[in-house]
């Protein structure tokens, strides 16, 4: 609930109804083999971090280019460079995202963490992301109905 969303990504499909968390690195192979699964998935917002475990310049690139998000997409889905920023020297996220990571104990990429607080470390299938999804949102569900319902206790 404290992340800061200001720094990630923003990514919504469909009605955006379920929240994921990705930690991603964009010279990470894995990332790139996980970005197609995550892009079958309906109905969720994903927030990105970017992350430059595998060096900053490729990272500082997408995040300096004139759209961000789009940037990412074409990368990450098709590999394509064009939108990446040639002078990659704006103020970014990455030292932030880079100490985020370290606060949660992510040391490598990708790293999801789903609504509930759970996580998965490396290359996911989209069954087990819509698995996990359901699963947390079922479990918040849960917390968020106990929360609302007044505690009925009866005096002895």
């Amino acid at each position: 609930a404290a992340l800061p969303l200001g720094d990630a990504l923003k990514f919504v499909q469909g009605n955006g109804s379920r929240t994921l968390y990705v930690f991603s690195d964009p010279a990470c192979s894995f990332c790139r083999r996980l970005e197609p699964e995550l892009a079958k998935l309906q109905d969720v917002t994903i927030h990105t971090f970017v992350i430059p475990f595998q060096g900053r310049q490729l990272p500082q690139s997408v995040l300096c280019a004139a759209d961000p998000s789009k940037a990412w997409h074409a990368l990450m889905l098709d590999g394509d460079s064009s939108g990446l920023s040639p002078q990659a020297d704006c103020a970014s996220p990455l030292d932030r995202n880079l100490e985020l990571a370290r606060q949660l104990g992510v040391s490598g990429t990708p790293t999801l963490f789903y609504a509930d607080g759970t996580r998965t470390a490396g290359y996911v299938a989209v069954s087990e992301i819509e698995r996990r999804l359901v699963a947390s949102s079922n479990a918040t569900d849960s917390v968020a109905r106990a929360k609302s319902t007044p505690n009925q206790e009866k005096n002895p």
